[in-house]
Formats: structure tokens, sequence, C-alpha cells
């Protein structure tokens, strides 16, 4: 607001005191909300109905009043500002003392232009000014105003608002926490009155101490309040001195919603953590805990017989929060999102498949998922795989699906597809197989059966993905993951240390799938008989060698050489890079193109390595003997 000390001093003062009446001098900091030009009488306009911080101008254009005592003190008891005397009634002369002697009985300042302005001008220039002041405490209000709405939007601390009342203000601003020490000397002899502004006795005070001058202000709606202390060396004027109670008001707005975000926050990652524990016991196959902890989260997700698996690839780690409020937007609560534990740009989305949902149901592939995934997969970077349904028992293979079918998404126009069949070798084997995977898997029979399942499903992960991912997958460490595997393929026969006993125990589990499946009388179907050796099932499957041959078209001469060599190192590129006389990070590039080509991932262990291998196998171009069969063989020698 304007105050007479705007009007009466600086470098351009517009009034001064008339030195007559120099007994009764206006406050400095007494503010002027209003001007207006009295009558002949020196009464106010009728329209004028409230005169304080009002600014009286007498015109000189008629003759005072003879008695003007009576109108001083008239204005004075209305509580004008001030008078200011222009024109004829300004100069020296009877009628001045006259005013002059009133103005003192009635306790009024009586002031008069610096210059020999009329009354209409004095107006003028005393509203320009106002208006000004007016503009600059909405501009402060506004700027205050702006800067709360960013830091709410980026989710900012107070230190920025703190640090602009400083500068708006030309004062020292510190938020004074409860029980916190105020770290002012000022305010060490006063601590009950900020006491009481902690406890909420007082919202707001004001004292002076040692020439410094303090405004306290309580920050939120319930106490112990944080303190908003400003201190300037000068005295504050009326118009900055809104500012820190705006100011604090602003603060208890921004303080609510940071502790409504902050608990919003830990209930996601609670949330995000449950999800997590949920996947982890249904990669594990323990799908009655895990419908009992997804019922109150998703309802209904879990309890249909089998479900999909897709698996969503953002541009970076830190898009995987919107991207899973992305896809519960697309797909609603029919679906269980997780942040993968195993990939952190990876998202998993678990569906339900209810029997009856063909391949293309929904109109389009998986469910129609496919189709509810593409607008979430639209940004650069992003890709959607969709595996084929299946039971929940078996949700890590549903996993795999989504993963292969990753790696084909994103090469695809609109950046998802969907795999609705099996592995391109299990898909073609003969029936006979099933007895060689019953012999090769037998030993694990004779383990606890929950140990062999614990076993089981946590080398079926790690062959697929390695011990690392595994670990995160099913919440182990990776020495355990590890461990695990090594145990369940010493108990069939095979050495963990070598790509192709992992990719015959791998086939063997994909094999003892089928075992599961019921066939016509409900229970599963168990072929009896002396088990058939490996290679000569693969000899024999003319469709697994027309599949191969189809799997590795993408692929020139030179590359099949390369992929046959580095099998042959145990896919340990440390060790093939030398023997083909490249760098490793060459045969990694060379290996990331040959996984593009074929939708198979070979720069990390697991299930596209398998694929990649038994391919090789079936036409020809690995050896047979680079297989050790246990069921025909005998367990591996140590």
């Amino acid at each position: 607001m304007l105050t007479m000390d705007d009007l009466t001093t600086g470098e351009n003062p517009m009034l001064r005191p008339v030195e007559a009446a120099a007994g009764v001098r206006p406050r400095p900091g007494r503010a002027v909300e209003q001007v207006e030009v009295c009558d002949g009488g020196w009464r106010l306009p009728g329209s004028v109905t409230r005169a304080r911080d009002l600014l009286v101008v007498v015109p000189g254009d008629v003759p005072p009043p003879d008695d003007p005592a009576a109108a001083l003190r008239g204005l004075a008891e209305r509580g004008v500002t001030a008078v200011v005397l222009t024109g004829p009634a300004a100069a020296p002369g009877p009628g001045r003392d006259r005013a002059v002697a009133a103005a003192r009985a009635a306790g009024l300042p009586l002031l008069e232009p610096v210059l020999p302005y009329g009354a209409a001008e004095v107006q003028a220039r005393v509203l320009h000014r106002l208006a000004g002041v007016l503009r600059e405490g909405v501009g402060q209000r506004d700027r205050l105003l702006r800067l709360t709405a960013r830091l709410d939007r980026h989710d900012e601390g107070p230190g920025r608002l703190l640090r602009h009342l400083e500068d708006e203000c030309g004062a020292e601003v510190r938020l004074i926490a409860p029980g916190a020490p105020a770290g002012w000397e000022v305010l060490d002899g006063h601590r009950h009155l900020l006491a009481q502004v902690h406890g909420g006795r007082m919202h707001t005070a004001a004292l002076s101490a040692e020439g410094r001058h303090v405004l306290l202000h309580a920050v939120g709606s319930a106490p112990p309040h944080p303190v908003l202390a400003a201190v300037r060396t000068e005295p504050w004027p009326r118009r900055l001195r809104t500012l820190p109670a705006l100011a604090a008001g602003q603060l208890g707005l921004l303080h609510r919603p940071a502790e409504r975000r902050e608990a919003e926050r830990r209930l996601w990652h609670t949330e995000m953590t449950l999800k997590v524990s949920i996947l982890q016991y249904l990669m594990v196959g323990g799908v009655a805990a895990a419908v009992r902890a997804a019922e109150p989260l998703a309802p209904g997700v879990l309890t249909a017989d089998s479900g999909r698996v897709a698996v969503v690839e953002c541009a970076s780690p830190g898009d995987r929060p919107a991207v899973v409020r992305e896809c519960e937007k697309a797909l609603g609560r029919r679906s269980l999102v997780v942040l993968c534990p195993a990939v952190d740009r990876h998202v998993i989305v678990i569906l339900p498949h209810r029997t009856g949902d063909g391949p293309g149901a929904g109109g389009g592939g998986g469910d129609g998922t496919a189709e509810l995934l593409a607008p979430v997969v639209r940004a650069s970077g992003m890709a959607a795989g969709i595996g084929s349904p299946g039971p929940w028992y078996r949700t890590a293979h549903c996993y795999d699906s989504a993963v292969r079918a990753l790696a084909a998404a994103r090469r695809a126009p609109r950046r998802t597809a969907v795999e609705e069949g099996g592995s391109p070798l299990v898909a073609f084997l003969p029936e006979a197989a099933r007895r060689w995977a019953e012999a090769l898997l037998g030993p694990l029979d004779g383990l606890p059966r929950e140990q062999r399942d614990q076993l089981v499903h946590t080398a079926r992960l790690t062959l697929s993905y390695g011990a690392a991912s595994t670990a995160r997958l099913v919440g182990v460490d990776r020495t355990t993951a590890g461990k695990r595997l090594a145990l369940v393929m010493r108990q069939v026969g095979l050495g963990r240390a070598r790509l192709a006993d992992r990719a015959v125990l791998d086939l063997a589990f994909q094999l003892g799938d089928r075992l599961r499946a019921p066939g016509p009388s409900g229970v599963p179907e168990v072929s009896g008989g002396r088990p058939p050796h490996l290679c000569a099932l693969l000899a024999r499957s003319d469709e697994a060698r027309q599949e191969a041959e189809r799997f590795l078209a993408p692929l020139d001469a030179a590359t099949r050489a390369l992929l046959v060599r580095w099998i042959a190192a145990d896919g340990v590129i440390g060790r093939a890079a030398p023997a083909l006389g490249m760098h490793r990070n060459s045969l990694s590039q060379r290996l990331e193109r040959a996984g593009a080509l074929v939708g198979r991932v070979l720069t990390q262990p697991g299930g596209g390595c398998h694929d990649l291998l038994w391919a090789l196998l079936l036409t020809g171009e690995l050896p047979p003997e680079a297989v050790h069969d246990p069921v025909a063989d005998g367990p591996r020698p140590a």
C-alpha cells in the first residue's frame, strides 16, 4: 500500500508538512488508500463512506471556511490520514494561520504540495502513485503465487520460495520447525512467543528488539506449526507485511500436498512390492499363495484357469512408473501390472485367459491385448510382447513366451507382437519324446515334493534367464539360484557349465510339461516302453528339421559357422572370441545382430541359445556328439 512516507520522503517527494504545523507531523507508515477533494466547506463528498486511510485535498479555488476548526475536527474524527492545502489556502496569511491552529488542535497532519499544484493535479498524481503501488503489490503476489504453483508441479521443497520472499521484502527469512532452535539472537528473549505460534495459540505475531523487526506466521492448519519468521532492520511497511502472511499460507498448501504425495508414493511402492511378490509366487509355481495375495489388489485376475503374460519394454528405466499407470489405464482392473524385478526397462503385465478366448479374440492378437497395449508403446524405444496362454503353474513358460514375442515386437511396425505357439523344437518332436523326457527327469522324483518343486522351478528359470535375473525374479540371491540349477543337473547326470547340457535339461522340462497335459481321459498321458535315444528322436523328426531350417533362414553361412564355434565354446564370449580371432565386443555385436534376425537373445544365457543349438543340430551344422544324452549314455563323467 501507499504510505505517507512514500509521498513525503525519498528522491521525489510530492508533499511536505506545513512548517507552521510542525507540531503535528504525519506518521510515515500511515497508509493512503484513497484521495478525495473536499468542497468549499472542507466537507467530504457524500459518496465517501469510509474515511480511514483517506488523504483529503482542500481546493484552492474557494475561500476556506470562517471556522475551519469544526471541519478539521470532523475530518479527524472520521479517521482521515492528512489534509493537503492547495492554492490560496496554502499561501501565508490569516486563513492559513487559522487552518494551522485548527489542525494542531484536532491532531490532524497538514500538508502542502512541493510544487504549486492545484487540487485536481495533486489528486491525479497521488492516484497515479497509488496505482503504481497497487500494481507492484499485485505483481509481488502474482510472482509468489506463480512460484508456488511451479514448486507444487515439480514437487520441490520450500527453499526457493523462502529465497524469493527475502528478495521481495529485503528481509532475512527462515522456516523454523517445531522444537528446532530459532537460530536468531533477536528471538532468544521471545521464545515464549515463538512457542505460542508453534502451538497454535497464536497464528501471527510481530516484535521489535535490538533494532530488528520480526514477523512470525504459523504454517499449516494443525499444530505444532512450523513458523515462518521474517526479519528486517527497517520497520515493515504495510505493503510488505502482507507478503510473509501470503507466503505462510502458500507454504501450508505446499506442505499438505507434499505429505499426501509422499503417502501416495509409499503406498504405490508397497503395492509394487506386493505385486512383485505375487509374480515371484507364480514364477515358482506357488499359485495358491499368489491368488490369496492378488485377490484384494486385482479381483478375479488369477481366478481364471489360465493366463497370459505380456512384457512391455520402456525407453528408459525412469519411464516405468508412468508406463505402469498407462497399462493399468488401458487394461483396467482385469490385469496385474508389475515392475519387472529382473530387467530395469521391463514392465510385466499378467492377464487372465478365459477358456474359449481364441488367438484372435477381442479383435486383436493375444485376446485383444495387443490392440489395448498399442497406444501405450507408441513412444520411441518402446515395444510389447504378448506370450502364449497357459495355466498359472506355467507362468514362467508364459513369461518366456512373452520375452520371445518382445524380440519380434522390436522389429514390428506397430511395436507389438503375439506368440501363440511353442518353441520351434518341442512343438514338432514325435510322441516318443515324452518317454525320453520322463526317463531323464525320473531321478528328481526321489526328492521330497516341496524340495523338488522349489528346485525345478528355480532351475527352469535359471536355464531361461541366467542366475542373476532368476534371483531377482524369484527373490533369492544369484548364488542360491546357481546352486539349485547345479543340483538339479547333477541329479539327472548333466553339467551346469556346458551349454549343450543346459539345452538338454531345458528341452526335457519343456517336454515334461507335455507329460502334465491331460489327455482324453482327463489325466496326464504317459507312454510306456523303453525310452528312445535323443539323437534318434531328432533324426526321425522331419517336421522339426524343416522348422529349424525356417528358423535359421535369415542367417548366412558365415554367421552360422560363427555360431557353431561359439556354441562349441559353451556360449562363453570371453572364450569364443580368441578362438575366432575377434575382440569380445565385436563378437557380442555379431551375436546381437544374429539374435535380432532369429528373434532370440543370444548375448545372455537362456532359452534363445538353446533354441539356436537345437536348430543347428537338426540341420546338421552341429554334430550329434555335441549333445550328451544321460538316458542313453549314462550320467556325464564328473
